[in-house]
């Protein structure tokens, strides 16, 4: 793949962008540029490199689980009076003649999240990969039951609609080639195992996930008009996360180890005359990070602000490497990830939590924000 080749391509579309303004504009006669026949393979991997940016975000950001760090999923025992079939109060005493209470454990939790995403991709005309902004707001209901102390298992329904803009490099003026709507329907089952003092005192938590994602991408608008097309895509994603939580007082504390994997396919389409081949890619990445909650106890409850650190090296197997059909290289990326977020648990089993994140890295930034809220029974 050639610079050279890349940016002449890029011209020719920003000069189509201003034809088309100047004939919206009341021009009555003016020549269109058509993109030349050896430019057609560069531009339609260009289009399929913004997709893959945008797909990957997709399926990296649909699937978020609530993060129970904030604020352990705890099954209090909760003490309520027996009585027996007229409603009366029946005192019950065990083998030592003290009174034994009822005991009622509260094992569900059900949720609903909302968030919003935004991510800057920087333009990589070696990997031809074009400027774009994704943009992205979801909602997921789910629930969570609590089987023992050890083990409980979940599920989440996510719906997802994002936007990419695609636009030619600052040195052509920054026209926007393109515009993409995806909306995406996502299921995620998923289980977590605790294990009390596991080693040196601290706590051992891990956690399961498998979400399958359905999209539709559509409105692939261009600056050539008529030039539109819909297609069809699918992603699978596995995330396992462990770590260590250390107790001191109401201080909690400890690393985060994981690792997640995405593939994801994108179907063929005609936009315009030009056909779009289908596209596969995977996704690899080991995670490696810190976080830290402290538990600030209220008369109604308690509210837990809390931090984190994590380290991601993402590592791509066939993603950005087909330029025109021909294989352009492998891309690893590392990552700094920075979160920070708050938690309302009340005792009367609700329970709210805020939280940010921000994704630094070479190639692109983004900001996560996000609400849950929660009611255990």
């Amino acid at each position: 793949m050639k610079p050279k080749m890349y940016l002449q391509s890029l011209m020719g579309i920003s000069t189509l962008f201003v034809a088309c303004n100047i004939s919206a504009a009341g021009a009555t006669t003016i020549d269109v540029p058509v993109i030349s026949t050896a430019d057609l393979p560069y531009y339609e991997s260009g289009l399929n490199n913004a997709t893959e940016d945008m797909a990957l975000s997709i399926a990296n950001e649909i699937p978020r689980i609530p993060h129970y760090r904030f604020g352990e999923f705890v099954v209090p025992p909760t003490e309520v009076p027996a009585t027996d079939s007229k409603g009366a109060v029946v005192k019950k005493v065990d083998a030592k003649g003290a009174m034994a209470p009822s005991v009622s454990n509260e094992r569900w939790e059900v949720f609903v999240t909302s968030y919003w995403f935004n991510q800057k991709v920087d333009e990589n005309i070696t990997h031809l990969v074009p400027q774009s902004d994704i943009e992205m707001w979801g909602i997921n209901a789910g629930a969570r039951y609590r089987i023992n102390d050890a083990w409980s298992v979940g599920g989440m329904v996510g719906y997802n609609d994002t936007f990419i803009d695609v636009s030619a490099p600052p040195l052509l003026g920054g026209a926007r080639l393109g515009k993409i709507e995806a909306t995406t329907w996502a299921f995620t089952p998923f289980v977590n195992f605790e294990q009390k003092n596991l080693v040196a005192g601290a706590d051992f938590l891990a956690q399961l996930q498998y979400t399958y994602g359905s999209s539709r991408y559509r409105n692939n608008v261009v600056v050539i008009p008529g030039w539109l097309g819909d297609r069809d895509g699918y992603s699978n994603m596995i995330n396992l996360t462990t770590g260590l939580v250390w107790t001191s007082g109401d201080l909690h504390h400890g690393p985060v180890v994981g690792v997640r994997y995405i593939d994801a396919h994108v179907d063929a389409f005609n936009l315009g005359p030009v056909p779009i081949t289908a596209s596969s890619f995977e996704s690899l990445a080991s995670i490696l990070g810190y976080e830290l909650s402290y538990d600030i106890k209220l008369g109604g409850g308690k509210i837990v602000p809390a931090v984190s650190a994590t380290w991601e090296r993402e590592y791509r197997a066939n993603y950005h490497n087909i330029v025109a059909g021909v294989p352009n290289g492998t891309l690893a990326k590392d990552t700094a990830v920075l979160g920070a977020g708050v938690g309302w648990y009340g005792n009367c089993g609700w329970n709210v939590v805020l939280d940010y994140e921000a994704r630094l890295n070479s190639a692109s930034n983004s900001n996560f924000v996000g609400l849950k809220v929660g009611k255990s029974f």
